[in-house]
């Protein structure tokens, strides 16, 4: 936080999340949120930018105070950097909102930006600005790369990753033309591999220290000698569109149609969550039992650039819930599960997602964990004050914009709860959850059970400490670890399955 006398500026911790500014009024402060959307400052606090309609577009030094004034554009991040020279690199979005690289050269009074990688048609992400060399990681869809260049923009070294893996750390080495990473799947926490460059093929080290050239596709998804397997196929959301599905299962797995399957899904603010491949312990455990795991590419995120995020956000909310509902029809129809075995989980955004899906079409799903949701968004101005202007980016205007305000009546799962068959539910959230007040769960779980027409049971979990983003000990992850036990122990008993050993 920075702070003048008429101003200030905040920053809120989650990636993605818009900074506000602030200024001082005679009964408190006006928050309102920036004009060019996320701002936000460096990592490591050394700059901040801000935006006066007097000076335009200023980027801010913590350190010396000095000022400099850039042309108009939508900062995405202020990268840190230990480049030895005076720069700063910005991440900015291009016009089809894939991104690009920005060098600021500071000279005394002025700043000269040049854009070392322009924009192309994946989405740039990770950037990491180092001594030797730029690192960024870029994707579109299921396709991933890690990238390396020179500080002028020269290309030095580009690997694609395995379609089973995500990168989770990479070094390029330019006297032996190779790139060292840590590689994850759905099964493989982590694995060292080297790529090299020369002979385009992954080396892999043994146990014995023995490096052979091997197929990470392949290694990453073997565990103590069991076969996972992970592909990708599309099918076709209500208005046409094809989205992007991910599916994950041990090889000899039962598909036959009652397949105990999760189907996990957030599709909001710009955020990919899901269907990267990612590790996550009891999600390895619930597919080494026979489990199948479902992740789509909703529309809300950021898969394809902004355009995607826009045809998921505001007033066209209703995609990601048709896209999810779409997941889960053609799995049924494909045959790897019924309904009576399809659970679905989601947190937070997620959390609205899963409550709406099944007030909307409660016969397709035998299991819901809406999680720390704003069950209630139609009504979340009210209900969260001080986060309504980050809400407004996401959900429209809620607060005087009647077409947005309809929009989140026909949506919200609260009033879209109505007399009908139900699956099992399990709505979970946290009493010191600052991000989505809890009384959205408490009041969708009250009208849920109250229209319950079947015989499947409507469960509320609520504890002290969890939340979004809390620095509680207890907490442990950003949504409290007895809130996942609870979780993980009933889709296991719901599903009459057993931990393997």
């Amino acid at each position: 936080m920075w702070i003048s006398p008429t101003q200030f500026t905040f920053r809120t911790h989650e990636v993605g999340i818009p900074v506000f500014m602030g200024t001082i009024v005679p009964n408190g402060v006006k928050v309102e949120p920036s004009k060019l959307g996320r701002m936000r400052s460096s990592n490591d606090q050394q700059w901040y930018y801000n935006v006066t309609p007097q000076d335009g577009l200023v980027l801010v030094s913590t350190i010396s105070g000095q000022k400099f004034r850039l042309p108009d554009m939508e900062i995405v991040d202020i990268l840190p950097s230990k480049e030895e020279s005076n720069s700063v690199w910005i991440k900015t979005n291009g016009t089809a909102g894939f991104m690009e690289l920005v060098k600021v050269d500071l000279q005394p009074g002025m700043a000269l930006p040049k854009t070392i990688v322009k924009e192309g048609t994946t989405v740039i992400d990770k950037v990491i600005v180092g001594k030797e060399y730029v690192q960024y990681d870029r994707y579109l869809g299921a396709d991933r790369w890690v990238n390396f260049i020179d500080h002028n923009g020269k290309l030095l070294a580009e690997v694609k990753a395995p379609d089973c893996c995500a990168i989770s750390g990479a070094k390029y080495d330019a006297v032996t033309q190779t790139v060292t990473m840590v590689l994850q799947s759905p099964v493989t926490r982590r694995m060292n591999w080297t790529f090299d460059l020369r002979k385009k093929e992954w080396i892999a080290e043994d146990a014995n220290t023995i490096k052979a050239a091997r197929n990470p596709g392949q290694d990453m998804m073997i565990v103590n000698g069991e076969r996972f397997i992970t592909r990708y196929e599309s099918y076709r959301s209500k208005d046409g569109t094809m989205i992007p599905i991910r599916i994950t299962f041990k090889e000899g797995a039962e598909l036959s149609g009652k397949a105990p399957t999760l189907m996990e899904g957030y599709g909001g603010f710009a955020l990919n969550n899901y269907f990267h491949p990612a590790y996550e312990r009891m999600t390895f455990e619930f597919i080494k039992s026979g489990g199948v795991h479902l992740a789509p590419a909703l529309r809300g995120s950021y898969f394809f650039g902004e355009k995607w995020h826009e045809q998921g956000r505001g007033l066209k909310k209703q995609n990601v819930i048709d896209d999810f509902i779409g997941a889960a029809e053609w799995a049924i129809a494909n045959g790897f599960t019924i309904p009576d075995f399809l659970a679905i989980s989601g947190a937070s955004h997620g959390g609205l997602l899963v409550a709406a899906a099944i007030t909307q079409r409660p016969d397709l799903f035998g299991l819901a964990f809406p999680q720390y949701g704003p069950n209630a968004f139609h009504d979340k101005p009210d209900l969260d004050p001080i986060s309504t202007p980050l809400q407004k980016l996401e959900y429209a205007d809620l607060i005087s914009d009647p077409i947005a305000q309809e929009n989140a009546r026909t949506i919200s799962p609260e009033l879209r709860a109505v007399k009908q068959k139900y699956p099992m539910t399990v709505v979970i959230t946290g009493r010191r959850d600052s991000r989505v007040n809890p009384i959205h769960s408490y009041r969708f779980f009250d009208k849920l059970r109250q229209n319950q027409t079947g015989d499947q049971p409507i469960l509320l979990y609520t504890q002290n400490n969890s939340g979004h983003w809390m620095t509680s000990i207890p907490r442990q992850d950003f949504l409290g670890w007895r809130s996942r036990s609870i979780f993980w122990s009933v889709l296991f008993k719901k599903m009459n399955m057993d931990i393997t050993p």
